[in-house]
């Protein structure tokens, strides 16, 4: 498997950290309402814009919106579980389960680390040695800075332990963690990705699974999606650019 996936994120004002969302795979909080509501859809990446994968299945997360996190705050959730019935209860679960939001500024070096270790696994055994020495962390620096109002993180005890991103309806990017893979991080964090993309006006997403990387594709195909086509992407090789095989793989989604 070539490892995780990309999202587009709605046009975001203001800096990367004000309206912030949160996905909490069991509960959705508004702020001062004190109810839940349940929210269950079912609904990676050439060189410049592939979809990785990961293996996994699971439910669908639930769209949580924090009140404006400061860009000190990087818990948005425990904020908003101290305005709620039961928050011992929320607190305890929130401590035991991974939890799904909008990317800050502050994330892209974690990301960026994770982004660069996983494609270095999962990636390179198929690519150029050009290619694989391009993919410096500087490279994946920069790509996530751009791709930073189109990224979903899962955190799990104040770690990011998988990303996923998007750029219009091409989901480039989708990333776990080793530990945490076979965990439904994978598929809960593609689940919300789906949701977002979808809400954007996104009705077919596509992306592009690195061709031998099976395990991928599997995973890919138990979430729904199907392979279109085989493709071609340019990545650098020893005497210019030269061509990889990739997967496109679409699905049709709906809010």
């Amino acid at each position: 498997m070539v490892a995780p996936h990309v999202l587009e994120a709605p046009h975001i004002r203001g800096s990367s950290e004000e309206g912030s969302e949160v996905l909490d795979p069991l509960h959705v909080v508004m702020l001062g309402l004190g109810r839940e509501l349940a929210d269950r859809h079912v609904f990676d990446h050439a060189p410049a814009q592939r979809a990785h994968c990961l293996v996994g299945h699971g439910d669908a997360p639930v769209l949580v919106k924090a009140a404006n996190p400061s860009s000190q705050d990087r818990t948005p959730c425990r904020a908003i579980l101290s305005t709620v019935p039961h928050t011992t209860l929320l607190r305890r679960q929130l401590e035991n389960d991974p939890m799904i939001r909008r990317a800050y500024v502050s994330d892209i070096p974690q990301v960026a680390a994770l982004y660069h270790a996983v494609w270095h696994e999962t990636h390179a055994p198929f690519m150029p040695r050009a290619e694989i020495i391009r993919r410096s962390t500087e490279f994946f620096m920069e790509r996530m800075t751009a791709l930073l109002q189109s990224t979903l993180v899962t955190e799990l005890n104040e770690e990011i332990v998988a990303f996923s991103a998007w750029r219009g309806h091409i989901l480039g990017q989708l990333y776990v963690a080793m530990p945490h893979r076979g965990t439904q991080a994978a598929s809960r964090l593609l689940t919300a990705s789906e949701i977002e993309m979808a809400k954007e006006g996104v009705t077919e997403s596509e992306l592009h699974c690195l061709v031998g990387n099976e395990r991928a594709r599997r995973f890919y195909e138990r979430m729904g999606w199907h392979n279109k086509e085989k493709i071609t992407e340019p990545v650098a090789g020893e005497h210019g650019q030269t061509d990889v095989p990739f997967w496109c793989m679409t699905k049709l989604l709906a809010i």
